[in-house]
C-alpha cells in the first residue's frame, strides 16, 4: 500500500508541476500585457508634457512679440511646424511613435483629425472637464490624446476673422470664430502596437524559457530527493509505526500494570451493547487500600496492585475475559460469551478465594487482603449496575454481591436530589416558614409556650413538612441554613407580642 502511494506521489510531481509553469506562463503573459499597456500610456503622457511645453515655450515666444509674427516667421509656429516635425520624429524613434496636432476645423489638410482622432475630439467635447484620451481598441497602435483649448494668446488668429493678421487672413478662410475656452484640437500620440509588443514579447518569451529551464532544474532536484530518500521514508514510516503504537499504548493501558485502562474498558463496554452474547461485569476493590498505603508506604502500594492484577489476569487465562485496571485500587473482568450468569458468578468466587488465600510477598513483607466485588449480566447500564452491587459490598462488609433491583439505588438517588433543589429553592426564595403551635397549661388555663414547626411552603401553595425534607437537609449541610431562618423569624414574630 505504501509502494502504491509512493508511485502515485511520484507520478503527481511533474502534473503539479506542469500546471505550474503553465501558471506561471498565463500569469506572466497577463502581467506582460498589462505592463505593455501601461508603458504605452506612460511613454505618450512623457511625449504630451513635452511637446506641449515645447508648444507653449514658443508660441509665449510670438504672444510676446519675441518673435514677430508674419509670413516669413510663420513657419515656425507651433500650429504650423507641428506636422513637419512629427513626419521627422515618426521616423527617428525607435518605436515609430507618431506625435501631432490635428483639429475637426483644421486650416492645413495635413492636420485633419482622422477617424481614431475624431472619436477623440468627440470625447472631449461630450466630456469637457477631461484632459486626457487613451484607447487600446485599435489593433494596430494606442490612440492617446490631450486636450488644446483656446487660451488668449490663441484667440489673435482664431477668434474674429476682421481681428486676425492680414497675411493670416488671405493664407486661411477656415478656424475662425473661436472663444476662449473651446477646444480646438488635440495634441494626437500614436504609438504602434507592433514594434512595442515585440518588445515586450520578446521579454516574455526569454522569462518563460528561464522559468522552464528553472521548473525543470527544480523537478530534476526534487524527483532525485524523492528517489533517494525512499529508504529514509520506509525507515521514519516504522519509526512512526512503532511511536504511535507506544502512544496508543499509553492512551488504553494502565501505566503501572499494563492492564487495559479506564478508557479501552468503556469503549469495550460501548462495543458490545450490540453484541446478541450474554455480558458479564465484575467490579474488583481491594478492602483498605488507603490504610495499606499509609502503613507500607506507596512504593509497596504499587507492588501490590501490579501483583494483584498478575494473578487476576494468570486466573482468567482461557476464560474470554478481559482484565482492565480502573483508577485507584479497582479491577475489572468483563466477558461477552455464551457464559451463563451462574457460571460467571462461579469462576468469579473461585478467583475472590484465590487472590485472599495467600500473603503477598513484598520487601519481606506478608500482605494479607481482602477484596469486596460487585457482579452485574445483561443490563443496559451494566457499569452501574455492577457498581451498585459493589457498594453494597462494601458497606455491608460482603465479599460479593450480585446485583438485583433490591438493591438499586438510583431512586435513592434522584430523590436526594429532588429534595436538595427543593431547599435551596425554598431558602433562596423565602419559602421556609415558621408554623407556632401553642402548648396550653391546663393548671394556668393559659398558653406559656409556642413550638415552632419548620415548614416549606410551595409555589403552589402546598405545605410540607419536615418529614420529606430534614433528613436530606442534615446529610447535605443545609440544616443550618433552615435552623438560622426559623429563629430569624421566630423572633420577629414575637417581638411585638406581650406574652
Amino acid at each position: 500500500m505504501e509502494k502504491y502511494l509512493n508511485r502515485k506521489v511520484l507520478f503527481f510531481i511533474p502534473i503539479i508541476f506542469l500546471v505550474m509553469l503553465l501558471f506561471r506562463i498565463v500569469y506572466s503573459y497577463t502581467d506582460t500585457v498589462k505592463q505593455m499597456n501601461e508603458f504605452a500610456y506612460k511613454e505618450a503622457q512623457v511625449l504630451e508634457a513635452y511637446a506641449m511645453a515645447h508648444r507653449d515655450y514658443y508660441q509665449k515666444l510670438y504672444f510676446d512679440k519675441t518673435i514677430p509674427l508674419n509670413s516669413n516667421t510663420l513657419k515656425g509656429l507651433p500650429a504650423y511646424s507641428s506636422y513637419h516635425i512629427n513626419q521627422k520624429f515618426s521616423k527617428a524613434n525607435p518605436f515609430n511613435i507618431g506625435l501631432r496636432t490635428v483639429s475637426d476645423r483644421a486650416r492645413n489638410p495635413k492636420n485633419k483629425a482622422d477617424e481614431d482622432e475624431m472619436q477623440a475630439i468627440e470625447y472631449f467635447k461630450e466630456h469637457p472637464q477631461k484632459k486626457e484620451y487613451f484607447s487600446q481598441d485599435d489593433p494596430n497602435y494606442y490612440q492617446y490624446a490631450a486636450a488644446m483649448k483656446i487660451q488668449n494668446r490663441c484667440l489673435k488668429c482664431h477668434a474674429s476673422k476682421e481681428n486676425a493678421p492680414q497675411f493670416i487672413r488671405n493664407r486661411y478662410d477656415k478656424a475662425y470664430g473661436y472663444k476662449l475656452g473651446e477646444l480646438r484640437g488635440i495634441l494626437s500620440i500614436k504609438i504602434p502596437k507592433k514594434k512595442l509588443n515585440d518588445y515586450f514579447i520578446n521579454h516574455f518569451l526569454y522569462s518563460v524559457l528561464y522559468d522552464t529551464l528553472a521548473f525543470i532544474i527544480l523537478f530534476l532536484i526534487i524527483y532525485f530527493i524523492a528517489q533517494k530518500s525512499k529508504k529514509f521514508n520506509t525507515y521514519l514510516q516504522k519509526a512512526v509505526q512503532k511511536q504511535t503504537e507506544k502512544l496508543k499504548d499509553t492512551l488504553v493501558k494502565e501505566r503501572l500494570t499494563k492492564l487495559p485502562n479506564r478508557l479501552k474498558f468503556l469503549e469495550d463496554i460501548n462495543n458490545s451493547k450490540q453484541s446478541k452474547q450474554n455480558r458479564h461485569l465484575a467490579l474488583i476493590n481491594i478492602d483498605n487500600f488507603k490504610d495499606i498505603n499509609d502503613f507500607y508506604g506507596h512504593a509497596v502500594g504499587d507492588e501490590l496492585l501490579i501483583q494483584l492484577a498478575q494473578k487476576i489476569q494468570n486466573l482468567c487465562k482461557d476464560q474470554h475475559a478481559i482484565v482492565y485496571k480502573l483508577p485507584s485500587d479497582e479491577y475489572a473482568i468483563f466477558t461477552h460469551s455464551h457464559l451463563t450468569a451462574q457460571s460467571f458468578i462461579a469462576r468469579i468466587t473461585i478467583l475472590l478465594n484465590e487472590i485472599q488465600k495467600n500473603a503477598y510477598l513484598i520487601n519481606d513483607n506478608a500482605i494479607f487482603i481482602t477484596v469486596s466485588c460487585g457482579i452485574a449480566s445483561n443490563k443496559k447500564e451494566l457499569i452501574i449496575k455492577a457498581d451498585m452491587a459493589l457498594q453494597v459490598a462494601k458497606t455491608s462488609k460482603t465479599s460479593l454481591i450480585v446485583y438485583d433491583k433490591k438493591i438499586d439505588t438510583i431512586e435513592n438517588v434522584n430523590k436526594n436530589i429532588r429534595g436538595i433543589a427543593l431547599l435551596k429553592d425554598a431558602i433562596a426564595n423565602d419559602r421556609i416558614v415558621p408554623y407556632f403551635q401553642p402548648i396550653y397549661n391546663l393548671h394556668t388555663q393559659k398558653i406559656e409556650k409556642y413550638e415552632s414547626l419548620v415548614r416549606i411552603i410551595t409555589t403552589n401553595g402546598d405545605v410540607i413538612t419536615p418529614y420529606t425534607f430534614l433528613d436530606i437537609a442534615e446529610k447535605s449541610k443545609l440544616y443550618h441554613h433552615i435552623t438560622y431562618v426559623m429563629l430569624e423569624k421566630s423572633f420577629a414574630f414575637f417581638a411585638d407580642k406581650e406574652q
